[in-house]
């Protein structure tokens, strides 16, 4: 089913998990969120709490109508105004922090999980990258590994996926053929 226009989200089979594989990686997660534990369970009340104000519009409008017009009492639509001013502005407030506390929370996740990733890279020897093949590193693009190994701000060509973890010989920027030299 597509919603919005959005492309249907596909996963090739040789992608795919199986049943024991998914068990296992959703329990590392589990267990890699343990210390957003509070945030987690602060934003789960925060979107209840949201999706409350927001199912709570409808519910006031029924009975501004059956109690405050049809029964002719104006104090019951009065409240009913009131009521739904209140959650309006409620599930405004909520909205915002439901946003603002999941992106949070998953930013700081992704961050403590690209510094894991780097770690264990930095941890294994020159001998791995060396004798290892590897696919286009996503690593590089998420925490810039050429802004953390070059001294130059412009950007550097790499010619192979494992020569970004490569140390690099002959590329400090007061040296002009220095590049040339390395990738040349």
């Amino acid at each position: 089913m597509r919603f919005g226009g959005a492309p249907p989200i596909t996963v090739e089979d040789d992608e795919r998990l199986d049943a024991e594989t998914a068990r296992r990686v959703l329990r590392r997660t589990a267990a890699m969120l343990r210390p957003y534990r509070r945030s987690v369970v602060v934003a789960s009340i925060v979107m209840v709490g949201a999706t409350g104000a927001l199912l709570a519009g409808p519910a006031l409008v029924r009975y501004g109508i059956d109690h405050g017009l049809r029964r002719r009492d104006g104090a019951a639509l009065d409240r009913a105004a009131l009521a739904f001013l209140g959650v309006a502005i409620a599930a405004v407030v909520l909205g915002r922090m439901q946003v603002w506390m999941v992106a949070r929370i998953g930013e700081s996740f992704l961050r403590d999980l690209r510094v894991r990733v780097f770690d264990h890279l930095q941890s294994l020897s020159l001998d791995f990258f060396s004798g290892e093949q590897t696919g286009p590193p996503r690593l590089a693009d998420d925490v810039h590994i050429d802004a953390l190994t070059s001294s130059c701000s412009r950007p550097r060509p790499v010619r192979q996926t494992h020569d970004a973890y490569r140390p690099r010989r002959g590329t400090f920027c007061d040296d002009q053929g220095a590049d040339q030299r390395a990738f040349g």
